[in-house]
């Protein structure tokens, strides 16, 4: 049981090493090719089990018992218990006689089939979900632009000027060191930018400020709070923002305390919005 357990476990485990060192090589790696590389770091460690446990096996039977054991002897016959399979045919074919072979373990146990299917199937997606984090880019101007990233293109983003959640769209990149690049069709680079990855609670990349400011609304609900409201700056001037608070809401503003809000324990709901520089709550952009 316990052999099986961690032959199980060995198995999702050299999964996620060689998946690990595949996206480390190919950080833009296809989900299907994840799955392939998972599935066959599985199975070479189900077949370096069964080589090691088949040897150790056979070595431990070999100093302990002989190859062939009479069994009894008689009138009627004989009975001789072979170990080795291939002795046995040999044996068979020298004798003319059918032999009767013991029932033989199951190539594959239990929780064998259990890190093989894992590492088919959980593994990779989860393994992938892990790699490649959100990044929401955020255009608000009404010139549409086209969306790079470590030269790949995501397509193009059409802006919206007012506030509106539709001028934010996400996008799924692996963690690490990326460029971002926002071309006009024509071909002009708007934007480009370095940033990594994977930081923060929420990361966003501005394809185009303009003359656009952006702010974080926080407001507390609930009696802890007192039911405040701050206003911080979106933090950097650059094209690319990461924040350390979560984002609840975007560009949409925190609604309203009800009346009886003292009765719940409520908590910090965070907004992220936009307005023009000249009438921005805070400084900066």
């Amino acid at each position: 049981m316990l052999v099986d357990v961690a032959r199980g476990g060995s198995e999702a485990a050299v999964a996620v090493l060689l998946m690990g060192a595949c996206m480390l090589v190919w950080p833009w790696v296809p989900a299907f090719v994840v799955a392939c590389v998972s599935t066959l770091g599985a199975a070479l460690a189900w077949l370096a089990w069964r080589l090691v446990l088949a040897r150790a096996r056979w070595q431990r039977r070999l100093d302990r018992d002989p190859p062939a054991v009479w069994v009894s002897a008689g009138r009627a016959g004989a009975c001789l218990e072979v170990c080795s399979s291939r002795l046995a045919d040999v044996l068979t074919a020298q004798a003319g006689v059918q032999p009767y072979r013991g029932r033989s373990k199951a190539v594959v146990g239990v929780w064998q089939a259990v890190g093989l299917l894992a590492a088919a199937t959980i593994l990779p997606w989860a393994t992938a979900e892990a790699w490649f984090a959100t990044v929401r880019v955020v255009h608000v101007s009404p010139t549409p632009l086209e969306i790079f990233v470590d030269g790949r293109s995501f397509g193009v983003v059409v802006g919206v000027e007012g506030e509106d959640s539709s001028a934010v769209r996400e996008i799924r990149v692996p963690r690490g060191t990326r460029t971002f690049e926002a071309r006009a069709l024509n071909g002009t680079t708007v934007n480009r930018t370095t940033a990594v990855v994977g930081e923060g609670a929420a990361q966003i990349y501005i394809a185009f400020r303009g003359q656009q400011c952006f702010w974080v609304e926080q407001r507390a609900y609930g009696q802890a709070s007192r039911q405040s409201l701050r206003v911080l700056p979106l933090g950097g001037r650059g094209a690319f923002v990461t924040l350390s608070d979560p984002v609840d809401s975007w560009f949409e503003a925190n609604p309203e305390p009800s009346s009886d809000g003292h009765r719940f324990s409520g908590g910090i709901r965070g907004a992220v919005r936009h307005g023009p520089c000249a009438s921005s709550p805070v400084p900066g952009r």
